[in-house]
């Protein structure tokens, strides 16, 4: 297992299709300028990007469950991820060694060398982490992980702006 941004010895992205390379290829210039106006967004952004609704009493013996709530921006960069193929059908995040242990310590160094098989790949653990902890997401934000991570995705645009292959200087 290796901290220097690769995937670690064995490949967790093996039949994951497609790739997370694939992924990235397929933003048209339009994605492309919607991620670069999301991490605009997500950047300016002060304060939490949620909220916490507290328990209320419904009843003699009830209350509501308390629970966090996304902002706007959170619920945007969500939606885009969904919405451009960055949560991948067939990656194992349960299982990879280098997702877990980033979740745990939040290390810097992954994210600046991060390849787009780990950037996508730690994206989409925070994102289909939040279902099983719920205020992980909202946490990964507020504390600046997640607004990191989209921010290292620009790194890999494409050079002329259009679509269909990766940076190759991040490869």
């Amino acid at each position: 297992m290796t901290r220097s941004g690769d995937a670690g010895p064995a490949d967790p992205f093996a039949g994951v299709d497609p790739t997370p390379r694939a992924v990235l290829a397929s933003l048209t210039a339009d994605g492309w300028a919607q991620l670069r106006s999301l991490v605009e967004r997500i950047t300016e952004q002060t304060g939490s990007f949620g909220d916490w609704v507290a328990p209320e009493r419904i009843g003699d013996n009830s209350f509501s469950v308390g629970h966090r709530t996304q902002g706007p921006i959170l619920k945007d960069a969500y939606d885009f991820a969904y919405a451009h193929g960055f949560v991948m059908p067939g990656f194992n995040w349960v299982d990879w060694e280098l997702g877990r242990e980033f979740v745990a310590d939040r290390d810097e160094r992954v994210i600046e060398a991060a390849s787009p098989e780990v950037t996508l790949g730690l994206i989409m653990t925070f994102i289909r982490g939040d279902r099983f902890s719920e205020g992980a997401l909202l946490e990964a934000f507020d504390d600046g992980t997640m607004p990191k991570l989209f921010a290292r995705l620009l790194d890999f645009a494409p050079s002329d702006g259009t679509s269909g292959t990766v940076a190759r200087s991040c490869t």
